[in-house]
């Protein structure tokens, strides 16, 4: 295998995905620091899918708290 083109990729998947928080850090931020992350990033880019997803899981759970669903229809 190009050990060349081996590190190009390791230093390209590096830096997209460096800066994404882990899941657990997602969960623990406020929306107000998901939104500014959100902000701040690329639509399309790794990271603003996941900060976007985290979003929407909450704001589905906030309806599920409006409307009374059962907590197993959420895919947390």
């Amino acid at each position: 295998m190009n050990t060349k083109a081996t590190k190009a990729r390791t230093e390209i998947a590096n830096k997209i995905f460096h800066d994404i928080p882990a899941q657990g850090e997602r969960q623990k931020m406020s929306a107000e620091e998901l939104a500014i992350l959100l902000s701040e990033s690329k639509e399309g880019d790794p990271v603003y899918i996941l900060i976007e997803h985290e979003l929407n899981l909450r704001i589905i759970k906030a309806q599920n708290k409006l409307h009374s669903l059962p907590d197993y229809w959420l895919l947390s």
